[in-house]
């Protein structure tokens, strides 16, 4: 029996009704999948669809996941919930003095789409609300320079009481993502576990979530909105 290609791609599309998966193998041959969506749990729907898909080639999701080398998200119930602004109550932690970061934005965002005459127009432009408020974000001392190296190191102190600040706040979840943390992870991670710590002693079931973990990537505002 010929031994199939890896499969390297996974693209999801979670929609209202029906959950699609589409596999792509090294080969260039693809197989789809389809399952009902769930919207208490899509990873359920995901899972039934990836099944469904991979059942064409005669293999299993716990036989292809570790394969892939990339997976693409696409999903409208993803969507609403960030457009209608219904997920969690996120608390940020980031570096002291980069408190303002994600309600700054990218410029892009409050023109794209405009003619050329609003463009150039500062007041035709229009900021969206942050999805989390300066009131649930919390800078910690620490920095890491461009090549990866630690300057100053990171002062769990400050996390600790950073995170019951945040629980204090109302925050449903904590994202952490700290400067140059794609070229060194070591101080992104220390505050994840010194987060988790400290939640465990508050005796509060909250998520965490580091940038590191979900989009480790150069520009730091890129990866503080893809992980929140």
């Amino acid at each position: 029996m010929q031994q199939q290609s890896s499969v390297q791609v996974m693209g999801i599309d979670a929609g209202g009704t029906m959950t699609d998966t589409f596999f792509v193998r090294s080969d260039g041959r693809f197989v789809v999948g389809k399952a009902q969506s769930n919207p208490g749990d899509e990873s359920l729907a995901i899972y039934n669809s990836s099944q469904d898909a991979l059942a064409h080639w005669g293999r299993t999701v716990d036989d292809v996941y570790p394969e892939l080398a990339t997976c693409v998200y696409s999903g409208t119930a993803m969507l609403n919930r960030i457009l209608m602004r219904k997920g969690l109550d996120v608390g940020l932690i980031c570096n002291r003095g980069f408190e303002q970061i994600h309600s700054m934005g990218r410029a892009l965002q409050s023109y794209l789409g405009y003619a050329l005459e609003d463009r150039i127009h500062l007041n035709t432009h229009r900021y969206d609300e942050p999805l989390v408020p300066v009131s649930r974000t919390r800078g910690v001392t620490e920095r890491t320079d461009v090549q990866g190296k630690v300057v100053i190191p990171l002062r769990e102190d400050e996390v600790r009481q950073a995170t019951r600040e945040l629980v204090e706040a109302g925050s449903q979840a904590v994202v952490i993502c700290l400067l140059q943390s794609h070229k060194n992870e070591a101080s992104e991670l220390r505050a994840r576990d010194v987060v988790k710590d400290e939640l465990k002693k508050l005796k509060a079931d909250i998520p965490v979530f580091a940038s590191v973990d979900y989009y480790p990537s150069r520009k730091e505002s890129h990866r503080m909105n893809t992980t929140i």
